[in-house]
């Protein structure tokens, strides 16, 4: 299983911490491995951006529903608009098959107290 974006920023900061009692400074290599680290945690892929086609078709939801949350979500940095069109960050775009996810908010709609 892949580590979570905290043990993989504990385990950064615990290697720069020997480094630095050791008088040595990071190598580049280091520094490359930690932000491979850091793109593979599965935290992180919740930051990915889906285009709007992509988030309704595996949503099963109307561009309507994701049109009346876009501007709340931008000022959040949880939507923007691109050249090709609408992007929204992962985290807010419900899963088709999670069980009541017509019923249930999405994880953004929960922490911006939307319903």
């Amino acid at each position: 299983m892949p580590a979570t974006l905290d043990e993989v920023l504990r385990g950064m900061r615990a290697e720069a911490q020997t480094y630095g009692r050791n008088g040595d400074r990071l190598p580049p290599s280091a520094l490359v491995g930690y932000a491979d680290a850091v793109a593979a945690c599965p935290d992180v892929q919740l930051l990915a951006w889906v285009p709007e086609g992509r988030a309704v078709a595996r949503a099963g939801r109307d561009v309507r529903w994701f049109q009346r949350r876009r501007a709340e979500w931008l000022a959040v940095g949880l939507a923007r608009e691109t050249p090709s069109g609408w992007e929204y960050r992962a985290v807010v775009v419900p899963q088709r098959g999670d069980v009541g996810a017509e019923e249930t908010p999405s994880l953004a709609d929960r922490l911006l107290g939307a319903t």
